[in-house]
């Protein structure tokens, strides 16, 4: 992919150095699965020229470096109350003093840190990506669940009123 376009007609750079910073450029973008998402591609782009700019001219090293830099920016992302779940060991079963909802809350914790864990394991920014929306979704499932558990909703049938179907005068 050739990063002539993100130049903007500096001069700095001789050929070996463009071809260099192009390799660099669609490794990153194949790596990262950017399928032609043009401001992404841009973001990268001048990235690797910054790096370029101050001496690294290897394409895996610029490959390499950019692709960490994004898997870091991804995990800085993950919400503070995300960050703070740890996987506990799991319960012995059943309900939490005797409390059903708490025992899914729980659960539903510990799902979302099991996938902020995975998150950080794996190197695929996708994959990462998808843990960490699944942490979010668990860890608002708890939230819901926890809100839900102070509920005490009851059900009630209406009285049969005298003027209702059937009611004789």
């Amino acid at each position: 992919m050739p990063i002539r376009p993100y130049l903007d007609g500096d001069g700095t750079f001789d050929p070996a150095d463009i071809q260099a910073m192009s390799m660099a450029l669609a490794d990153v973008c194949e790596a990262l699965k950017l399928n032609g998402n043009a401001k992404a591609t841009e973001t990268v782009a001048v990235r690797i020229i910054e790096l370029a700019r101050r001496g690294e001219r290897s394409p895996t090293k610029l490959r390499d470096r950019v692709v960490a830099e994004a898997n870091g920016w991804l995990l800085a992302r993950v919400p503070e109350r995300l960050r703070e779940l740890r996987v506990r060991p799991k319960w012995g079963g059943g309900s939490i003093a005797g409390n059903p909802a708490m025992s899914q809350v729980m659960d539903y914790r510990e799902r979302a840190a099991k996938c902020v864990e995975l998150a950080a394991q794996v190197s695929d920014p996708i994959c990462k990506a998808a843990f960490l929306e699944m942490a979010r979704s668990w860890a608002h499932l708890a939230e819901q669940a926890d809100k839900n558990s102070a509920l005490d909703l009851t059900y009630e049938t209406p009285p049969a009123s005298a003027s209702g179907r059937g009611a004789r005068a």
